[in-house]
C-alpha cells in the first residue's frame, strides 16, 4: 500500500483487497532489500496433503491495524475466544476508508481511518518527531452510528509481519524480550525463543496466542509493559511500550507464519474493561511507542526510551543540571523533625547537595498505625514553627525543600478514611486493601479536597519539591456509575485518567515544582507517568546488594536522568562498601540517605568526591546512549556473582562512562567493551587501576562487592 520511510525505521502498510483490511509493518530502513517474499498463506507440509481442504478453509485473517471488539458481536473461532479478543466480527468488517499523510520540519504523521458499515470508524495514526528514534502509535474509535455501542477491546498498537526476513514460520530463530517486576526487584529481563513460550505456528494455522499483562493500578507488577520480538538470524529487533498506568495487556500470537505483536488496555475477558460509546462519542485508546532497530535488546531500548521524550513536558529550571538529592527516610525511618532537616542541611554544606526532602512521618498520627494518611496536618510536635519555617532555613542554606505525599489513599485512623461517599467502590462496598481506601478523583469533593491538602500546602509553605508515593493497588477496578454496561476496568481507566490529570493539574499551578514519582519504589515506571513528572523512584531497594543491578536493568526502560537511585551510608561502611554504593548512583540520579549525622572524616570526603565527580559527568548520565555487558552474572538478583559493566555513550561520541560492580566470586579483571574509537582515561570514582587495550577497557578491582566509575575520553 505504502512505505513510509522515519529515520532509520520504515513503516511499512500492506492492503488485502480480498479482505479491505489493512496491515503495518516495521523494517529497518537500511534492510529493505533483505525482506523476503513469503510462501503462500495456505503452504501445508506435503505430508498432510489431504488436509489442504481444512487448511484453506482455516486460512489467517489479515491482521487489521486496528482491533475493536463490540459486546455481543461473533467472536473469532477455532479456540481463540478466551484467550484474545481480536479479529472477531467488528474488526472483520472494518474496512479502509481512506489514508492521510501531514509533514513539517518536526514530524511525519500517518493517519489511516477504517470504518464499519455500521459506522463505527477507526483511527490509526502513526507520528514520527524527527528529532527522535522511535515511533508513537496513537488509536481511537468513533460511534458514526444511530445507536450506542459497547466496547469491550480497543488495541494501542498491532505490529504484524514478524518476521519479514523469513519466507517461513522462522524456526529456532525468534525470540521474545520481557521485563518481569516485584517489590524491589524490578527489571528483571526475559529473554526466550518462541518454541520456550510454545508459540509455534500450528499445522492448520490455527491461532496460537499468549497475552500477559497487569490488571490494577501498579502498571509495573508483574511485568513492566513492553514486549520485543528479535529474528537473531537477521540481526533485526522490534518492540513496543504502552504509555499507560493501568491494567494493560500485551498479546503475541500466531495464525499462520509470522508472528503478531499487540498491546492494549486489559480487555473484557483479561480486566473487566467495556464502555457504552453513544452515537457521536469518542474513545482514545493508550498510547504506545514502538521500535524497530538492528542489533539486539539495547539497540531497541535505547531507541524506545529516547523516544519517551513524547511524553516529557517542560521541566523546571532546577532540573537542567540534574541536582543531587538527600531524602532522610533511610535516616529516621518515618520521623523527621525540625532539628533533624537543618541539622542534616548544616551536614551536608559544601557538598554537591541541593534538594533536602522530608519523606514520611511529617504529618500527624492520630492512631497508632505507622501511616495514617489522608488528613494530612501538620505535626506540630515534630515542627513546632509550622513547615514553611523549616523550608525558609532550608533554603536560607541554600538547598530546595521538599516533602512527601501518598495523596491518593486515606488510611484506617485517620478522619479522611471514614469519609466514604468520596471513595472508591466496587459492587456499592467501599474498595478495601489493607488499612487502605482509594479516594475516587473523578468526584470534584476529592479533588477540591486534595487541592487545599496538597497543591495550597506546597504553595503556603514554600516548598520545591514533592515525592508522591502509592503504596497499594485497588484492584482490577471500581463501579461506573454513570454507565450501565461499563465494567469495571472502566472504573480503573477513568480514575487513572484522574490521577494523571490532578498530577498535570499540580504542574500547571506550580510550574517550579519537581516532581518526583514513588509507587512502593517502581511500581509506577510507565512513559507516560514518567514523562509528566522530574523524576521516578526506581525501586524500594535501598541498602542490598542488588541495586546495582535494578539500576543498570532500568536503563532498558526509563530515561536515566529520570532514575532515581537510593546511596545509603551507614557508620560501618569502609571505603570498598562506599564505591560500591556511589558507583550505583552513577546509573541515575543521585539520592542519598542514611547516617550522615555520623559520618567519620574519611566517609564524608569520599560523599564530596564522589559528588563532585557525579556533577561533572553528569551530562553524559542525562544524554547518552546506554550498552549493559555483564559475565556471569547468574539468575539471582539478591546473590549475585560474576560482574556487570554499563557503558553509556555521549551523544556527540566524544566521552563515555562506564559504571562497574564486581559481585561475588567477580574476574580479578574485568574487560569491559568500548564504542569503536580510540579512549583515554579521564577520571575514575575510586581509583582502581583501569588501561585501555584496543576496544576493550580492562578494569582490575581489589575484591568482590566493589564498585568504580570511569569517565573516558576520545582521544
Amino acid at each position: 500500500m505504502a512505505d513510509f520511510v522515519c529515520g532509520t525505521i520504515t513503516a511499512r502498510y500492506l492492503y488485502n483487497a480480498e479482505h479491505d483490511a489493512v496491515e503495518l509493518a516495521l523494517l529497518p530502513a537500511a534492510r529493505l532489500g533483505d525482506a523476503v517474499e513469503r510462501r503462500e498463506k495456505d503452504y501445508i507440509h506435503p505430508w498432510l496433503s489431504r488436509y489442504v481442504k481444512m487448511q484453506t478453509s482455516s486460512e489467517p485473517w489479515p491482521d487489521s491495524i486496528v482491533q475493536v471488539a463490540l459486546r455481543g458481536e461473533e467472536h473469532s473461532p477455532m479456540f481463540s475466544f478466551g484467550h484474545s479478543m481480536r479479529n472477531g466480527e467488528t474488526t472483520r468488517a472494518l474496512g479502509l476508508r481512506g489514508q492521510t499523510v501531514s509533514e513539517t520540519d518536526d514530524a511525519l504523521t500517518v493517519t489511516t481511518v477504517l470504518a464499519t458499515p455500521a459506522g463505527l470508524v477507526a483511527t490509526h495514526t502513526l507520528t514520527w518527531r524527527k528529532a527522535l528514534p522511535g515511533l508513537l502509535c496513537e488509536t481511537s474509535v468513533a460511534n458514526e452510528g444511530g445507536a450506542p455501542v459497547v466496547l469491550e477491546h480497543v488495541s494501542s498498537f498491532s505490529l504484524h509481519h514478524l518476521t519479514p526476513f523469513a519466507a517461513d514460520d522462522a524456526p529456532g530463530r525468534l525470540r521474545l524480550h520481557r521485563f518481569r517486576s516485584a517489590w524491589a526487584l524490578e527489571g528483571r529481563h526475559e529473554d526466550l525463543l518462541l518454541e520456550d513460550h510454545h508459540l509455534e505456528r500450528t499445522w492448520s494455522s490455527l491461532s496460537n496466542i499468549m497475552r500477559f499483562g497487569q490488571v490494577g493500578s501498579m502498571p509495573v507488577r508483574g511485568f513492566f509493559p513492553f514486549a520485543a520480538v528479535e529474528d537473531r538470524e537477521a540481526g533485526v529487533i522490534w518492540g513496543a511500550q504502552l504509555a499507560w498506568h493501568g491494567s494493560w495487556q500485551i498479546e503475541a500470537l500466531r495464525a499462520g507464519d509470522p508472528l503478531t505483536l499487540a498491546g492494549s488496555l486489559a480487555d473484557y475477558d483479561f480486566g473487566q474493561w467495556s464502555k457504552t460509546l453513544r452515537p457521536g462519542e469518542r474513545f482514545a485508546a493508550p498510547a504506545a511507542i514502538l521500535g524497530c532497530a538492528t542489533g539486539g535488546i539495547d539497540e531497541l531500548s535505547q531507541q524506545l526510551v529516547a523516544t519517551q521524550e513524547v511524553f516529557t513536558h517542560d521541566e523546571p529550571e532546577s532540573e537542567a543540571d540534574m541536582p543531587i538529592l538527600f531524602n532522610e527516610f533511610c535516616s529516621t525511618w518515618g520521623n523527621p523533625t525540625h532539628d533533624i532537616m537543618v541539622d542534616t542541611a548544616r551536614r551536608l554544606q559544601g557538598t554537591g547537595t541541593r534538594y533536602l526532602v522530608i519523606d514520611d512521618g511529617w504529618a500527624e498520627r492520630p492512631g497508632d498505625e505507622f501511616q495514617v494518611n489522608g488528613d494530612w496536618m501538620l505535626d506540630r510536635k515534630r515542627f513546632p514553627e509550622g513547615m514553611k519555617a523549616c523550608a525558609d532555613e532550608l533554603r536560607a542554606l541554600g538547598y530546595v525543600p521538599g516533602i512527601w505525599y501518598e495523596f491518593e489513599v486515606a488510611t484506617r485512623g485517620s478522619q479522611a478514611y471514614e469519609q466514604t461517599d468520596h471513595q472508591l467502590k466496587r459492587h456499592g462496598q467501599v474498595i478495601k486493601v489493607g488499612k487502605r481506601h482509594f479516594w475516587d478523583l473523578r468526584d470534584p469533593w476529592t479533588r477540591d479536597y486534595l487541592r487545599e491538602k496538597v497543591t495550597q500546602f506546597l504553595k503556603d509553605n514554600n516548598l520545591g519539591y514533592m515525592k508522591v508515593d502509592y503504596n497499594d493497588t485497588f484492584g482490577v477496578g471500581a463501579d461506573v456509575e454513570s454507565d450501565a454496561a461499563a465494567g469495571l476496568g472502566e472504573g480503573n481507566r477513568q480514575q487513572l485518567v484522574a490521577v494523571q490529570d490532578f498530577f498535570a493539574e499540580i504542574r500547571r499551578e506550580i510550574p517550579e515544582l519537581v516532581f518526583e514519582c514513588c509507587s512502593s519504589g517502581g511500581h509506577r515506571l510507565v512513559p507516560n507517568l514518567v514523562g509528566l513528572t522530574s523524576m521516578s523512584s526506581f525501586s524500594d531497594a535501598h541498602e542490598p546488594p542488588e541495586i546495582p543491578i535494578i539500576a543498570a536493568a532500568l536503563h532498558r526502560l526509563v530515561p536515566a536522568r529520570k532514575n532515581q537511585i537510593w546511596v545509603v551510608i551507614r557508620p560501618d561502611d569502609d571505603r570498598q562498601r562506599l564505591a560500591y554504593s556511589f558507583a550505583a548512583a552513577f546509573l541515575g540520579r543521585m539520592t542519598v540517605s542514611g547516617d550522615v549525622a555520623e559520618m567519620t572524616r574519611e566517609q564524608f570526603a569520599f560523599l564530596k568526591h564522589a559528588q563532585a565527580f557525579y556533577i561533572s559527568v553528569s551530562h553524559i548520565i542525562r544524554d547518552g546512549y546506554s550498552r549493559l555487558q555483564d559475565e556471569h552474572l547468574g539468575k539471582s538478583f539478591r546473590h549475585p556473582r560474576g560482574w556487570q559493566a554499563l557503558v553509556r555513550e555521549s551523544t556527540d561520541g566524544g566521552e563515555c562512562l562506564i559504571v562497574a560492580h564486581a559481585f561475588e566470586e567477580a574476574s580479578p579483571e574485568l574487560a569491559i567493551d568500548l564504542p569503536a574509537g580510540e579512549w583515554s582515561v579521564a577520571g575514575t570514582l575510586a581509583d582502581s587501576p583501569v588501561k585501555i587495550a584496543g576496544n576493550q577497557c580492562l578494569l582490575t578491582l581489589p575484591g568482590d562487592f566493589h564498585g568504580e566509575v570511569i569517565r573516558l575520553k576520545r582521544t
